[in-house]
């Protein structure tokens, strides 16, 4: 009778589930599906919710009519370039995107703004990156309220390390480098950042300060270095709307109705367009010859996605995308894009043979974005052209392994695993130690790994064997200091690396990104979608998600363990 009564709350949960999902398909699609109503007078409004994806949209965001995304707004905004019913951009309020998204934000703005249309922009209260959009403007005005301001929060890389933790728990974590600046990990076991990291880290920091600076002096006409001063100023932690105003970094203070009275001064009766809805309005380009542009981003998993998850780059899946474009007829040259800290060896390395294959048959042009760093670096390796913006993090040429040994916790709670086991390796269960083989094993397996990663690195890029171990050894860099270094070739957008593959492949003027975003009722219809892809707390345990993901490779495969991964929190 019990297990009736689950059985019938299960299901009723499922229909509440489906009755949920239904309505909400059907409140976007109703969203989604409206065209934008373009008046002869229109201002196109720069804003979105939440940060602005690369390619790949949640599952739970999508509608119908094309996704609001980097790939979409760039040639969206080119496009508004060219339509004369739009007269101009403005910026307001939150449009927050990734440092690297900014810089290429900033080409198509700049080719926006060559067509003599102009930018405007207002801000009530902005932090660094809304400011670092807001200053490309023509004219930026900030609210002239006491509660206004400018904040200038400044770079920060952490984590949260947690030994003393671990010894409270009983909890002994072998993590185990090859690289003595491959930071993964390393929180599990130390209290503090090592020494190592720490100089690399602070390194990159300084490269995005630098950056951010010469960004805003170029865009305002200021020096940048007494933008540094100032903005980097212990005591100047929020700037006054008369202090920002002082300092040059607006040009006009005024109330949001005193702007709204500018604009219609300068274009009008105007209509607010929102870029999401002209983005959805923008036709599906024609299919012919063209270059493809495959998004790999997020984390380098193992095995095949069903395309309804989150982002991610599953090593099965990529690589049979990859050998269809190479056999594609249409397809004349293929711009990989990388947004990706890396993952695990086996994928990374599957996909890095299905490009060799892929460089062989047609031209490949590697763009790198906010981040392609470890597993990301290595698939990017043989493009024949790797493109960075200087705000990328890449590099991170090492290996790290990770296997928590709880011993120690069950003994502190009293309990004990026993059985019969055939060989050492089979004891590796919960709440025994960790066999030394085993660690041996792994040790030796990802100095190999090491071995491998470098040999290819010295196969593609133009360094020396005695070169390398100073860019190597699991260090980090922006894009600005591995193309000096030779880790890429140029410095460069989205839109020059497309430029370059379709010169390479002798001027092909088609573009199409892939994977293809399916909407929501497409992915509903199609058979494909389970429950777990729109709530993928179903079916979890009440183990912590980091233990979880710690143990579950071992199940298959003990080398799983291995990783090549950048994990830490860059704030800025």
């Amino acid at each position: 009778m019990k297990r009736f009564l689950l059985w019938m709350f299960s299901l009723l949960a499922l229909l509440l589930l489906m009755i949920f999902v239904m309505g909400l398909v059907a409140v976007r699609q109703f969203k989604g599906g409206t065209q934008a109503a373009v008046g002869g007078n229109s201002l196109l409004v720069l804003r979105w919710d939440g940060t602005l994806p690369g390619h790949g949209v949640p599952l739970m965001e999508r509608s119908t009519g094309r996704q609001l995304s980097l790939s979409t707004l760039i040639p969206a905004i080119e496009r508004a370039a060219e339509d004369d019913r739009i007269k101009a951009i403005v910026v307001e309020g939150d449009a927050s995107m990734s440092r690297e998204h900014l810089f290429e934000l900033a080409q198509a703005l700049e080719h926006f703004r060559a067509s003599g249309k102009p930018i405007h922009a207002h801000l009530a209260m902005a932090s660094d990156a809304q400011y670092q959009l807001a200053c490309l403007a023509d004219r930026l005005s900030l609210s002239d309220a006491s509660s206004s301001g400018l904040i200038f929060i400044g770079t920060a890389i952490h984590q949260t390390y947690r030994r003393e933790l671990m010894d409270r728990l009983g909890v002994r974590m072998r993590v185990r480098h090859v690289g003595e600046a491959k930071g993964f990990g390393e929180n599990w076991v130390l209290d503090s950042m090592s020494v190592a990291v720490r100089e690399n880290m602070s390194l990159l920091v300084e490269d995005r300060q630098h950056l951010y600076a010469q960004w805003v002096g170029s865009a305002r006409d200021i020096n940048p270095e007494e933008f540094r001063a100032l903005s980097e100023a212990p005591d100047r932690f929020l700037l006054t709307p008369s202090e920002a105003l002082e300092a040059g970094l607006v040009d006009v203070l005024e109330s949001h109705r005193q702007w709204e009275d500018y604009l219609k001064e300068q274009f009008g009766a105007y209509q607010l367009l929102e870029v999401g809805e002209w983005v959805a309005s923008q036709p599906e380009p024609a299919v012919g010859d063209h270059v493809a542009v495959v998004w790999a981003e997020g984390e380098i998993l193992p095995g095949r996605s069903n395309d309804t998850g989150a982002v991610r780059i599953h090593g099965e899946t990529l690589a049979r995308d990859l050998g269809r474009l190479a056999e594609d007829s249409q397809v004349k040259a293929v711009v990989l894009r990388v947004e990706s800290p890396g993952g695990a060896v086996q994928p990374s390395e599957e996909v890095y043979l299905e490009l060799q294959r892929l460089a062989g048959m047609k031209p490949l042009v590697v763009s790198m974005g906010s981040m392609a760093a470890s597993g990301g670096y290595y698939i990017s390796l043989p493009g024949a052209m790797i493109m960075a913006s200087p705000w990328t993090v890449t590099g991170s040429i090492g290996v790290v392994a990770m296997l928590p040994d709880l011993e120690g916790s069950f003994k502190k709670l009293g309990l004990n695993e026993d059985g019969v086991f055939s060989t050492p390796l089979s004891r590796l269960v919960i709440g025994e130690p960790v066999p030394q083989g085993l660690l041996d094993a792994m040790g030796r397996s990802m100095e190999e790994i090491y071995r491998v990663f470098t040999g290819r690195v010295l196969q593609h890029r133009p360094l020396s064997p005695e070169d390398l171990p100073a860019w190597a050894g699991g260090r980090v860099w922006s894009g600005l200091r591995a193309n000096s270094a030779g880790l890429v070739d140029s410095l460069g957008t989205l839109a020059d690396a497309i430029s370059a593959a379709s010169g390479l492949a002798g001027g092909v003027d088609g573009i199409r990104h892939y994977p293809l975003q399916e909407d929501l009722l497409e992915l509903l219809f199609s058979g494909r979608l389970r429950p777990r892809d729109l709530f993928p707390m179903l079916g979890q345990t009440q183990l912590p998600a980091e233990v979880l993901d710690l143990l579950a490779p071992l199940k298959s495969d003990p080398r799983s363990m291995i990783r090549s991964e950048w994990e830490w929190e860059l704030l800025e």
